[in-house]
């Protein structure tokens, strides 16, 4: 699909997509590590339970009311933050693309506004999909997940051949909203049926049993935010929307890629969660292994495979050469994918522990690259990206390998 965008998209509304994708991206300010935590504890509490033929959980009355007390947390809080994310970055993103643009691109604010609108949405029912996840139902929450995608992007690529253009965009939170919201009528009553008139006697205490854990990750994902996602937006600003556009192209195609063999990580997340939970380490840490050796030749080749077909484009004069950054720059974030894989990999062991190790790590590399970006920007769109590659193979990654040790 990430192909399909410069094929039917005029190079300024390529930068203007890449953008828009930054910018919804803050909803990490909003949501602040929440999920991730929700789908640990979910993890940690069914450990505990079993689920009968009538599709209902069964177990010790605490750990059933624990589960309860969660759902009304996330609904509580969520609702909340959704509200909050789409007046705030409405606004902000207005703001932004009416005092930066310089190409013209009809209908901008349509398609921004539908965006943030359908993605606050999305936003209040993520948790839902988190809990589903710790529970053991990753099967179920991987299908929704590539109905999603399939429905979608497949409308996207469908109104974007029609000529449709940017407007085009929001679509693909739509298609999430829909489906996300039918198979969240449907798990209420047989997948997150836990009785909330229980809850009162085991509520789960924010403040104690959340807080220290979701700060440290919320510092580390914020973070993350100034890591993979500032790019777009302040290349935007230094040198237009078609240069964000390329370099948004670039980073799309990585991130994308990246997302595959970490996709094969995540999923046994909830099961590395459940063996620490009964104290089975050794079986938690050969599971691992086992799953980012794989993953890690899957990433390897898809990186080179990338390499490969830029130069060809390129060589070839094809049009979708000049729609993506110069070969060395795609080396370097060619580096800092494979770098990225084994850092989110060891990432998702160490936070399997119900821990976050790497808020130190996350805040330095971070700032880091945020200064980089901003110092390189108006130099060139190369010096960006190997000023990223540099951070994250000679600073970010030493330092992680050093606490993961620690984890063995």
């Amino acid at each position: 699909m990430v192909l399909g965008i410069p094929h039917w998209l005029t190079k300024a509304e390529q930068g203007y997509y890449f953008t828009f994708s930054s910018l919804i991206a803050m909803q990490v300010f909003f949501e602040l590590g929440f999920n991730y935590v929700i789908t640990q504890l979910a993890g940690h509490e069914t450990a505990h339970l079993k689920k009968g033929d009538d599709g209902r959980w069964y177990g010790p009355e605490n750990h059933l009311g624990r589960m309860a007390s969660i759902l009304m947390l996330i609904h509580r809080w969520y609702r909340v933050i959704a509200f909050l994310f789409c007046l705030i970055v409405t606004a902000l993103g207005y703001w932004f693309f009416e005092r930066n643009a310089v190409e013209a691109v009809p209908n901008w604010e349509l398609a921004w506004i539908a965006l943030v609108v359908f993605t606050a949405g999305n936003l209040y029912l993520s948790p839902f999909l988190a809990v589903a996840e710790g529970m053991g139902t990753v099967a179920t929450v991987a299908l929704v997940r590539l109905k999603q995608s399939l429905f979608g992007y497949l409308l996207l690529w469908l109104l974007l051949s029609l000529g449709v253009g940017l407007v085009a965009m929001p679509v693909v939170a739509i298609a999430a909203f829909c489906f996300t919201a039918f198979w969240f009528f449907r798990a209420r009553r047989q997948t997150i049926n836990f009785d909330e008139h229980i809850q009162d006697q085991f509520n789960i205490n924010w403040r104690t049993e959340i807080f220290p854990f979701q700060w440290r990750i919320a510092v580390s994902w914020i973070s993350g935010y100034f890591i993979f996602q500032l790019f777009n937006p302040i290349i935007f600003a230094s040198q237009g929307a078609i240069a964000a556009g390329k370099a948004g192209l670039a980073l799309s195609v990585f991130g994308t890629l990246l997302s595959v063999p970490m996709s094969w990580v995540t999923a046994k997340a909830p099961a590395m969660v459940n063996l620490i939970a009964q104290g089975n380490h050794v079986a938690a840490k050969q599971l691992f292994w086992r799953v980012y050796i794989r993953s890690a030749l899957l990433c390897l080749l898809g990186c080179l495979l990338v390499i490969l077909l830029t130069w060809l484009a390129k060589a070839s004069g094809l049009p979708i050469g000049d729609r993506v950054l110069d070969l060395p720059s795609m080396v370097c974030l060619a580096v800092v994918t494979q770098t990225n894989h084994l850092i989110f990999s060891m990432a998702a062991y160490m936070r399997a522990h119900k821990k976050e190790p790497l808020l130190a790590s996350s805040v330095v590399v971070g700032l880091l690259v945020a200064m980089a970006v901003y110092l390189t920007s108006k130099i060139g769109v190369f010096h960006i990206m190997a000023s990223y590659m540099g951070i994250t193979l000679f600073i970010a990654l030493p330092w992680c390998a050093l606490i993961f040790r620690k984890f063995l």
